[in-house]
């Protein structure tokens, strides 16, 4: 079973981004692609929405 997802890889070959510790010690990406294999369908995807950048100052109340 998989415990790591390569980021870069699975755009481009998904069939080879799924990773068993020893394969991901051999994979050639290079372990800062890596990304956690979780119980969630958004596995190997950034949380990161392409939304607008907000700047919060010290007078914002945020709750």
């Amino acid at each position: 079973m998989g415990s790591d997802v390569c980021s870069s890889c699975l755009w481009e070959d998904e069939e080879n981004a799924w990773l068993c510790k020893e394969c991901a010690r051999k994979h050639d990406c290079g372990e800062e692609y890596f990304l956690p294999v979780v119980n969630s369908p958004r596995v190997g995807q950034c949380g990161y929405t392409g939304g607008e950048r907000v700047d919060i100052d010290s007078e914002t109340e945020l709750w």
